[in-house]
């Protein structure tokens, strides 16, 4: 048998073609590394603490519904959260509090309370721009 027929459209395929042994080890590999994905996790599941496969379960259920591939990715539309999260990443790596922009420092308000500037060990004043 050469040829193989799939499907209504007819699509004849070649099984000694060089692109098909080619998607045939791809595909090999593909399932070799979600069943070595698959064990990995099941093991994972098996030796932690069920307060972590809940929270773990949860964070994966969040991300997923935040995935909309139906929508189309729009660069001018603003994540309000991967900003916050870059300003955090700021000054965690030593940015100083004042010089955060108004739009800034109103992200961290949101995410953070009005006394966001206590997460990182300032005072109130260490918000304000330097003269």
């Amino acid at each position: 048998m050469d040829k193989l027929t799939f499907g209504d459209y007819g699509n004849a395929y070649d099984l000694n073609s060089w692109d098909t042994q080619q998607e045939m080890t791809t595909t090999k590999k593909t399932n070799t590394a979600s069943s070595l994905f698959d064990e990995m996790r099941q093991s994972f599941i098996k030796n932690a603490d069920p307060e972590t496969v809940e929270r773990l379960r949860k964070l994966g259920e969040k991300f997923h519904e935040s995935l909309d591939i139906r929508e189309k990715f729009d660069p001018n539309v603003y994540n309000m959260e991967e900003a916050l999260a870059y300003v955090v990443e700021s000054l965690k790596s030593g940015l100083h509090p004042s010089k955060l922009t108004s739009d800034e420092k109103a992200l961290l308000v949101a995410g953070y309370g009005d006394e966001w500037y206590t997460n990182w060990g300032y005072t109130k004043t260490d918000t304000e721009k330097l003269s």
